[in-house]
């Protein structure tokens, strides 16, 4: 709502605030700037009066208010199980907020997980900021969403952070190899290199049972970690044999959070 009177600020007056579009709708000692946004006179002609970057739509400020913005709406709900791997993921607050683009995040798995690929948009007229991934959600997999203090109200005042998680329903679809280093058939890999395998999807059981590292029928013995739920690494206890071929077998026993086996994968590389 606009407002005319000189009384509408209280002392401190703000900077800047509410809607306008002539100098007669704003306050006393103010004008209405190129933004749409009535300024305080001898105010910066770049003074930040606050857009949200998702749409780009000026808020009107309600200066005063000292209250945190809060979330009325968390979709999927916190523990919800079954969720569609398609779905769309939104958080609804009490008022405005500018930030959501910076400060809504999705991550597979319980934090601190990989980030989701994906955008933020944010509807004004609803107070909802819908996250929208680029690809569908891992099946049979934990999901946490986190709204961060970077989202504020209008008048500064930032929420204060919060994250909620989800599992997804299964996929139905068994993970794959995406890319190997070093990849198949390499030639000159350095006796110092780790070796590391990166998956279509999370992925779980990298032990000796399921991945085999050998040169020449030896067993290459060594420690397993993850760099993020798709990529596992391999690194060895020593350096690997030189001018030696090295081969990697993955088995059936990795597989993904819905249970379905990956194919069995092998491939070689040959060092300095």
């Amino acid at each position: 709502m606009l407002c005319i009177l000189a009384g509408c600020y209280s002392p401190p007056r703000p900077d800047c605030g509410f809607l306008c579009s002539s100098a007669g709708e704003c306050p006393a000692d103010y004008h209405c700037a190129a933004d749409g946004i009535c300024h305080l006179d001898g105010t910066p002609a770049d003074t930040n009066c606050g857009r949200d970057a998702g749409t780009d739509a000026r808020i009107p400020d309600t200066f005063g208010d000292s209250a945190s913005p809060q979330v009325t709406l968390f979709s999927p709900g916190d523990g919800d199980t079954n969720v569609s791997v398609m779905t769309l993921i939104q958080a609804g607050f009490s008022e405005p907020v500018l930030g959501t683009q910076q400060g809504m995040t999705v991550l597979y798995g319980p934090a601190p997980g990989e980030p989701v690929a994906g955008t933020v948009t944010y509807d004004p007229s609803l107070r909802v900021a819908t996250f929208t991934p680029t690809a569908p959600l891992v099946g049979t997999n934990v999901h946490t969403v986190s709204l961060s203090s970077v989202i504020t109200d209008e008048s500064g005042n930032a929420l204060m952070p919060i994250s909620w998680t989800f599992v997804t329903s299964s996929d139905g679809v068994a993970p794959t190899v995406l890319m190997t280093t070093p990849a198949n058939d390499s030639t000159n890999v350095p006796v110092s290199s780790t070796i590391s395998v990166t998956f279509s999807e999370p992925v779980s059981f990298f032990n000796a049972a399921s991945v085999a590292v050998s040169v020449a029928s030896v067993p290459v013995t060594g420690t397993f970690s993850m760099a993020g739920p798709r990529t596992m690494v391999f690194t060895p206890d020593a350096n690997l044999p030189a001018a030696s071929t090295v081969d990697v077998s993955l088995s059936s026993g990795i597989r993904d959070y819905s249970n379905f086996p990956l194919t069995p994968f092998s491939f070689s590389f040959s060092t300095q």
